[in-house]
């Protein structure tokens, strides 16, 4: 629901377009659109909903407000005209017809709100109320209709033989659906509100509002969420399939085994054949080994014999390989484009796609399969009953099956032939797979199972969990010890370890929900469904896409494919920085062209206003897709593996032994050895204190690490030192960012020793390749590598490198683990890398930014006494701060300490800090500068200039603006303050002097068009998250903020030794060393107690320009 704060706003904006002067465009139509959606988003927030759309949102409120038939009915049919709009740029609306929109909204307003409604609401409500606007639904003419999608309404069991669905369809309005036997069982996995996608139905001549199945029809369950073909595919066995199988291998790890190495060796393989026709198997054997070396080095164990057992292994499918891609009679060939298909829930990379110049709709499939192949006599019965004989295994049956639905989704009337190729059958390897409705219908079936036991996992049903045991799998004789094993483990959990991994479970699960379907909110948030859901327009606003990209062909390296792209408009601001993953594809009429044909993955290399370079990551991408004619796109990629490794994450933890359980939850307390004497040179007393109390603590130590404090330069490197020169311990040492690890391997690469460490990781993700393994693989010979990470003590990763290569801890046995950034890294990432080691430091700051979690914090409240006892109050909170509030809880001080110099902000910021965040626990090193009074940075020129040099901390009250995410006042005062001190500026001006932060994209845009262009390169305008871990000598920052409701989105709330502290505040101010500059409409930010509080520090500390004075300096 709405408060008077919100209300008002919506108000506001809709009146807006009411009283403009000129009629209303297509684009105040998307403006509109845009609202509408932000006004779902607010009415619902309050809710522990998940919404998988925003058309389930508004449902939602019908139903929740008893909104009547006459209202319920526009306001439905304004939601599918809105989405029209936003793809159809032919529409065309009147004036009087775009006020009837705004009148039906404003009337939603309304009904949202909890507050009086204002005059002007009643006129404007009266006036409009009798103007008719038929929408209309239409009414499908034929009696065959090959698509309907829309909402669940209700589940009808009229009688024993009639079983229905009542559908709220986007195109007919609300029509039945009457079910066949083959899809009834769709009411036990379908819940009130889901999007379902129907495909093949029949209209019944005596009711035009009545639909019922047909033999070809389709049932799809929130087609928006994918799921990959592998995982369905893996649940089909030689009797049918099992759903079952896809919860459990989430659990357990794969072994690595010579016929999976060989498996990714023999694809590796085709990958060579495909470019190289005539390579020989030699050179390509050691090309394929380097692919996933740590794979191999686990596997080899030392042993030389086994790899030779590989190499015979393979050569022979070698020689099955290139026989057969010699007969392929191929004019385009694709190795391994991926596909998504939101029609129909599926997500997928094929190994080959064959295509022809001369027809056009033929797109041939080839899946590679090294494993035994069936005879040539296998049959498989289908749903039906009947027979047919295949050849292949079921399983890959199904693969082909979801192939084929991709293709059918990607490219209209299709034409093309499915094929498995087994290279271990020398005589008959290609096998066709036949394209049959049936199995389209299974596969999708099984789909829906999942999704809906998913589902209920989020909502806590942990039924399916407990019963994950080997009755489950009789069908599957290889599962069945997985599933004992899994059973036991669960069984040996005490109780607070059982509502552990529930909890987390949920959480994990959860969190994958809404990062596939959170859609744009108010923070620029959106999930991976916005690719094909959200129009561009919507996209370039909340700046989540670089859109209309021209490739540079002449700039372009070809060879590594890496691309060089135009940008339009030289705009500064995006979502993307160097490194970020993202998707590429090419921008057709709308943006829905990115799910008609293959997408491409890509690495953001480099990035600028002019130009952004990309390195796609399928290196054998067929060069044909690269146009230099058409235009292109780049939005954020969505990793969805990284969340699935936390599956086992959780698993490996509930198996580990009780002792590291215990200490990992914070049962028993940890012990303090025997005290070594240690001092450094280079660190002072504190911080040798520090240091000396982490090597003393047998299990775990955290330390806590403010802005500043030398946390990684130092006393990281110290403890570095200590265990490399007194231990023979093996150290791993992780961050959770890929520019931290870059900090720590700058850090440590100063200890004298060339062999002191490898890192893991890719090659895109840094610069800095000479002790990459991944680089070193490929530059090195394979002995020489395997030497230098047996010989190597220390390993350097992200949190995510580690997860992603368990196999590290089969080649190492780690003794200690040091995690940096540790307040940054959620729980369940962090426990199974923990439970392999047998000591670990943390360090981080719990008062700095948390890690970043996606679902509302609604979701993240634990109350269960057991998790509270050990202060697992939120699942969105670290390990490292949970473990430090029950250390602080339980007098455990020989377990933590705190770095409390810090050497990067003047004593004025610090006073202001530790007033606000850190209890006046601070304290500055004996710098000059730190203790200066006056400041001494600036050559006064102007009345701006003498202003600022009176005081370090300095407030300029703002004028309240109508906008949601730009202050334009602000941005313009922005740019003048740029352009003074960068004129008056005492040192050398470069982009170490002026930082500016800024809640919103849109403001920082707005920030970058104002400023002066000569500095635009200097100044980094952007969000705090991406301040945190860097400094400036005088930060800037435009809090933007109009409007009381957003200050919640601008904040990150919590509470530490007591008080209540806001995080990105906290980053925000702390990222200053010389002076600090704010900008803000004071009446706005004093509506939050932490914001106050500010402004009365400033009050005393700095100085507050009000707006008069402000008025006349900006003049």
């Amino acid at each position: 629901m709405l408060d008077k704060e919100q209300s008002i706003f919506f108000y506001n904006q809709l009146n807006s377009f009411i009283i403009k002067s000129n009629p209303i465009s297509r684009d105040d139509l998307l403006k509109i659109y845009s609202l509408y959606r932000n006004l779902l988003e607010t009415a619902t927030e309050e809710y522990n909903q998940l919404f998988s759309s925003n058309y389930a949102r508004l449902i939602f409120l019908i139903d929740r407000l008893k909104i009547d038939y006459d209202l319920t009915s526009k306001l439905k049919k304004i939601h599918n005209l809105f989405t029209k709009i936003a793809k159809d740029k032919s529409l065309i609306f009147n004036n009087d017809e775009a006020i009837f929109i705004i009148y039906i909204l404003i009337t939603l307003v309304v009904r949202c709100s909890r507050t009086s409604i204002p005059e002007w609401i009643d006129d404007f409500i009266t006036k409009n109320q009798n103007f008719k606007y038929e929408f209309g639904y239409k009414t499908s003419k034929h009696e065959f209709v090959p698509f309907v999608n829309g909402i669940v309404l209700l589940k009808k069991f009229e009688n024993t033989n009639t079983k229905s669905l009542l559908l709220d369809s986007f195109n007919y309005g609300e029509i039945q659906i009457l079910l066949n036997d083959y899809w009834e069982d769709i009411l036990k996995q379908v819940w009130k509100n889901a999007i379902l996608n129907i495909f093949n139905l029949r209209r019944l001549k005596e009711s035009e509002n009545t639909y019922s199945l047909t033999d070809s029809s389709i049932i799809v369950i929130e087609p928006d969420y994918l799921l990959d073909v592998t995982d369905i595919s893996e649940c089909f066995h030689h009797k049918g399939y099992n759903p079952y199988f896809y919860f459990l291998k989430k659990f357990i790890d794969s072994e690595v085994s010579s016929s999976l190495l060989a498996g990714n060796i023999v694809n590796l393989c085709l990958d060579e054949l495909i470019v190289n026709p005539i390579a020989n198997f030699e050179e390509t054997f050691q090309k394929a080994l380097r692919y996933k070396i740590l794979q191999l080095f686990a596997f080899m164990n030392t042993s030389n014999d086994k790899l030779k057992q590989i190499e015979e292994k393979t050569k022979c499918h070698f020689e099955v390989l290139k026989n057969t891609i010699s007969r392929l009679n191929v004019e385009i060939c694709s190795v391994e484009p991926t596909f998504l298909a939101p029609k129909y829930g599926l997500q997928g990379r094929l190994d080959l796609l064959l295509e022809y110049y001369d027809e056009k709709n033929r797109k041939d499939i080839i899946e590679l399969k090294s494993g035994r192949a069936p005879s040539i006599d296998y049959s498989i019965q289908t749903h039906s009953g009947q027979f047919i004989r295949t050849s292949i295994w079921n399983n890959h049956f199904a693969q082909t099956t979801c192939y084929n639905l991709l293709l059918d989704s990607a490219i209209e009337n299709r034409t093309g032939v499915s094929s498995i190729l087994y290279t271990s059958d020398i005589s008959q390897p290609l096998r066709n797979a036949p394209n049959i409705i049936q199995k389209k219908q299974e596969v999708i079936k099984l789909r829906n199972i999942i999704v809906s036991l998913e589902r209920a996992i989020a909502l806590g049903k942990f039924s399916l969990i407990d019963s994950l045991n080997e009755n489950k799998f009789n069908d599957i004789e290889f599962a069945k010890n997985n599933a004992k094993e899994f059973e036991k483990a669960l069984q040996n959990c005490s109780l607070i370890e059982k509502a552990y991994f529930q909890h987390f479970l949920k959480f994990i699960i959860n969190e994958t929900y809404y990062g596939k379907f959170l859609s744009s909110n108010f923070n620029g948030k959106s999930g991976f469904s916005s690719l094909w859901k959200d129009n561009i327009v919507d996209k370039e606003e909340g700046m989540n896409i670089l859109s209309h990209l021209k490739l540079i062909p002449e700039e372009s390296d070809f060879s590594c494919l890496h691309l060089v792209f135009q940008r339009k408009n030289n705009n500064y601001t995006s979502a993307f920085r160097k490194g970020d993953i993202g998707i590429l594809y090419k921008i057709g009429d709308n943006n829905y062209s990115l799910i008609n044909s293959q997408i491409l993955k890509c690495y953001i290399k480099e990035i600028t206003p002019e130009k952004v370079t990309i390195s796609l990551r399928n290196k054998q991408i067929n060069p044909n897709l690269i146009d230099a004619n058409t235009d292109w796109a780049i939005e954020p990629d969505y990793l969805d593996v990284t969340l699935q490794v936390l599956y086992k994450s959780l698993y490996r933890f509930i198996n580990s032994n009780n002792e590291k359980k215990a200490l990992i939850l914070g049962l028993m307390p940890n012990k303090s050895l025997n005290q070594t004497q240690y001092y450094s040179q280079y660190l002072t007393e504190l911080q040798n204190n520090i240091v000396k109390k982490a090597i003393n603590s047998e299990h775990y130590f955290l330390i806590q690490g403010p802005p500043g404090t030398g946390k990684t330069s130092y006393v990281l490197k110290a403890l570095v030192e200590y265990y490399l020169t007194y231990t023979d311990n093996i150290i791993l040492i992780l961050a959770y960012t890929n520019r931290a690890v870059d900090e720590i391997a700058d850090s440590i690469s100063k200890i004298n020793d060339d062999e002191l460490f490898l890192r893991l990781g890719s090659k895109e993700a840094t610069e800095k390749k000479d002790n990459l393994i991944a680089y070193l693989a490929e530059t090195i010979p394979f002995d020489n590598l395997y030497r230098k990470l047996n010989v190597s003590r220390v390993i350097i990763a992200t949190v995510s490198s580690i997860l992603m290569n368990p196999e590290i801890f089969t080649i190492k046995k780690f003794n200690l683990a040091i995690i940096d950034e540790a307040s940054q890294i959620l729980e369940p990432q962090l426990i199974s890398i923990l439970t392999q080691v047998q000591k670990f430091i943390m360090i981080g700051d719990e008062k700095q930014l948390p890690a970043v979690v996606v679902q509302p914090e609604k979701n993240l409240i634990v109350k269960n006494n057991l998790l509270n006892n050990i202060s697992l109050n939120n699942l969105g909170t670290s390990l490292f701060e949970r473990l430090l509030n029950l250390c602080i809880k339980n007098n455990w001080n020989d377990s933590y300490g705190m770095l409390v110099q810090q050497a990067r902000m003047h004593r004025s910021i610090q006073q202001l800090v530790n007033g606000l965040f850190y209890s006046g626990k601070l304290k500055h090193f004996d710098n000059d500068w730190q203790k200066a009074n006056q400041i001494q940075i600036y050559n006064i020129n102007n009345p701006l200039i003498e202003e600022l040099t009176q005081d370090r901390i300095v407030f300029i009250e703002s004028e309240r603006e109508e906008n949601l995410k730009i202050h334009n006042q602000e941005a313009y005062r922005v740019a003048v303050l740029i352009d003074s001190i960068m004129k008056s500026y005492k040192g050398v001006s470069d982009n170490k002097t002026i930082g500016v932060i800024t809640p919103f994209r849109a403001q920082c845009s707005k920030i970058y068009e104002e400023m002066n262009p000569d500095y635009r390169s200097l100044v980094n305008v952007d969000t705090v998250e991406r301040f945190q871990g860097s400094e400036r000598e005088i930060i800037i920052i435009s809090f933007a903020i109009n409007h009381v409701f957003l200050l919640k989105h601008i904040q990150s709330l919590a509470f530490s030794d007591g008080i209540a502290i806001d995080r990105k505040l906290n980053v925000a101010l702390t990222r200053s060393r010389q002076q600090l500059i704010m900008l803000g409409v004071r009446e706005i930010l004093i509506a939050s107690p932490i914001f106050s509080d500010m402004l009365k520090y400033i009050n005393v500390l700095g100085k507050i320009i009000h707006k008069d004075n402000a008025k006349k300096i900006f003049k």
